[in-house]
């Protein structure tokens, strides 16, 4: 089963793209989605969880993106309980942002996360639905 993180603090869209993921990839392709509000949460959720990817709102409140992964992958390093699937493949990120500035959000230099791809919020629930399973 493919495991999910969407990282976004408007929990209600958070919670509206779960049940899109859900409907379209749940039943037939097994893939389970976990919500986190915020940052904290978020790292927390992939300390216990290694997931194939993660759909990580640029900006977060209280860190941003690039920070919540830099830090996420330096406690990684550091982790004697961090589940063994992460240390066999990275997690794909689909970064997302109100922002419509992708060269902005892009990811790099962390063995655990590999950057998948952006897509803007403004683009709708079917596109980044969309660009989420291209990605899986």
């Amino acid at each position: 089963m493919k495991q999910v993180l969407v990282v976004d603090d408007d929990i209600e869209l958070a919670h509206l793209l779960s049940i899109r993921l859900n409907r379209r990839l749940g039943k037939v392709d097994h893939v389970q989605i976990q919500i986190a509000g915020d940052p904290y949460e978020a790292m927390n959720l992939m300390a216990e969880n290694a997931f194939d990817l993660v759909l990580l709102d640029w900006h977060l409140q209280g860190l941003t993106g690039r920070q919540t992964l830099m830090i996420a992958s330096r406690d990684f390093d550091r982790d004697p309980n961090l589940p063994e699937e992460w240390k066999k493949k990275a997690a794909s990120v689909v970064v997302m942002s109100a922002s419509g500035k992708p060269q902005e959000c892009v990811i790099s230099g962390s063995r655990y996360f590999n950057y998948a791809g952006y897509v803007a919020k403004a683009e709708g629930l079917d596109r980044i639905t969309n660009r989420v399973q291209e990605c899986l």
